[in-house]
């Protein structure tokens, strides 16, 4: 491969495979570096939404913006595309130099492929972070110690091996659990048994001076906030937006 960075050349093994890759919308964060992004999502949420409900013209700005943001990543360059090209391009100037000193202009536009990459680099870095805990990458398929004792862990957090009936006695078979299981729920779900208060709550609880401030409508400066202390790249919701998009695009969005 090419030396990107330092005079050690980097040899690259690689084994073709196919991932499939899930129809859910997932926001990426590099995608606010792109050219257009800005323009894309504006130009959605100013679109006039028929509707008198706040939270369904939300809920409708954000399905278009999906729609919208799917189309507009298809004129994006392929990360893995520019950057074969652009080592194909170091590695030529390397083979160029191994022959004869290069130009001053030849030096420098090695030197702009060079950052560029560093660039597609760490936005490709990005993309997977979101998709593998560094941990995984580290030790996730390394059949070390803490592969097995995440698998054992996950193995007893998602397994009930024994159920305690009403009757005191202790099942383990997985017919017996799940008919206990099931007369449980419903004996539950099918009673209602009305509550009477036996204790003098007014004298019980003492009176808090203060309450009202709970029922106060929020303020612009406190939504600011909170969008600003929001983590950036944790789960995103079920509409595929995590918190960086929110902090980037907060001053488009915010009115609504």
């Amino acid at each position: 491969m090419a030396k990107p960075t330092s005079d050690h050349i980097p040899c690259l093994v690689s084994i073709d495979t196919v991932i499939p890759k899930a129809q859910l919308f997932r926001f990426e964060n590099f995608w606010v570096h792109q050219r257009g992004f800005f323009e894309c999502v504006k130009e959605v949420w100013e679109q006039p939404i028929g509707l008198a409900s706040s939270a369904a013209i939300i809920a409708r700005k954000l399905k278009l913006l999906r729609v919208a943001l799917k189309h507009w990543k298809m004129s994006l360059s392929k990360l893995k595309l520019l950057i074969d090209k652009c080592n194909l391009v170091i590695l030529f100037f390397d083979n160029l130099e191994e022959v004869r000193a290069l130009f001053i202009h030849e030096f420098n536009f090695r030197k702009i492929v060079q950052h560029q990459l560093q660039r597609l680099l760490k936005s490709q870095h990005n993309y997977w972070k979101k998709r593998c805990i560094v941990r995984w990458m580290k030790m996730g398929e390394e059949n070390t110690k803490f592969f097995h004792a995440m698998a054992t862990e996950r193995y007893r957090r998602n397994n009930i091996s024994s159920l305690k009936l009403s009757d005191g006695h202790i099942v383990t078979d997985h017919d017996l659990m799940a008919a206990e299981a099931w007369t449980c729920y419903k004996g539950r779900m099918g009673t209602s048994v009305g509550i009477q208060m036996r204790f003098d709550l007014q004298r019980l609880i003492p009176i808090v001076d203060g309450l009202d401030d709970i029922v106060v409508p929020f303020t612009i400066e406190e939504m600011d906030a909170v969008v600003k202390s929001m983590p950036p790249d944790k789960a995103p919701g079920p509409d595929g937006f995590n918190g960086f998009f929110m902090k980037k695009c907060w001053s488009i969005i915010k009115e609504d």
